[in-house]
């Protein structure tokens, strides 16, 4: 079976690398084992090189993943808010658009990187729309309200879903530790480029966290700026530090939709 293959190989691999050692301490060995070795050692190498490679490749296109979903659902924080303006509204597009951000693997880190995602969401849970100024007769409105509670309905699921993400205190709301978290992580990027912050993929915290339980709180501090600064600076080359570029979008009628 494989796992035996594999012990097999190490056996070998480790063999050749003891036979060589006896040939370059000086013992006589026939070249043609003497080739054999070199060829056996070297193809170990190259088995190395190759899954090595595969490794860094597969990084690589998890990280464009990663990316990719983090700036469609950015993308789809502004449909939604561009649907539901002041002068006008989409809401079946908004649902649409509401049921794919539902449907996406969301990492927390992407909304701490995008807070105007959990916003959006949070100001939807209470939206009734601007019919007053829209001109709407009756059956319209009749048929926008329920709409506008299909909107309410969907944006609560989804901010559940964000809320499930974090550990909420007895006593505290999920925005306000939602809050914190973006402040802190605010701070611990702030050495970043934003190239560097827009590529970055792994939380800042979580590594920090793990690596600097017992150190003081300015070893820490210390600490996680050159673990980031090393992170960002190695993490699969320059060409992949290059996010999606995606501006935040400022929504006019986030009044209204209190």
């Amino acid at each position: 079976n494989e796992k035996a293959r594999v012990m097999w190989d190490e056996a070998v691999y480790r063999n050749a690398l003891k036979l060589k050692d006896q040939i370059e301490k000086g013992e006589f060995i026939p070249d043609d084992i003497k080739r054999e070795l070199d060829k056996k050692i070297h193809m170990k190498e190259e088995e190395k090189s190759i899954v090595k490679k595969d490794r860094i490749l597969d990084r690589k296109k998890n990280k464009l993943k990663w990316l990719k979903l983090e700036s469609r659902l950015v993308e789809l924080d502004a449909l939604v808010k561009s649907n539901l303006s002041l002068t006008k509204a989409d809401p079946d597009r908004c649902l649409a658009h509401l049921d794919e951000i539902s449907t996406l693997a969301i990492d927390p880190l992407m909304l701490k990187k995008h807070p105007q995602v959990v916003e959006t969401i949070k100001k939807l849970r209470r939206y009734i729309g601007n019919t007053a100024e829209w001109n709407y007769n009756d059956e319209e409105k009749t048929r926008f309200a329920t709409k506008a509670s299909q909107i309410r309905d969907k944006a609560d699921h989804i901010y559940n879903k964000f809320k499930a993400m974090f550990t909420v205190p007895e006593g505290r709301t999920f925005w306000q530790v939602f809050a914190d978290h973006v402040t802190l992580f605010k701070q611990q990027t702030s050495h970043l480029s934003q190239d560097k912050l827009y590529s970055l993929t792994v939380d800042p915290n979580a590594k920090w966290s793990k690596a600097n339980s017992g150190s003081s709180e300015e070893e820490q501090v210390e600490s996680r700026k050159s673990q980031e600064e090393r992170a960002a600076d190695s993490e699969e080359g320059e060409e992949e530090n290059r996010a999606p570029g995606v501006k935040k979008v400022t929504s006019r009628d986030d009044a209204r939709r209190r």
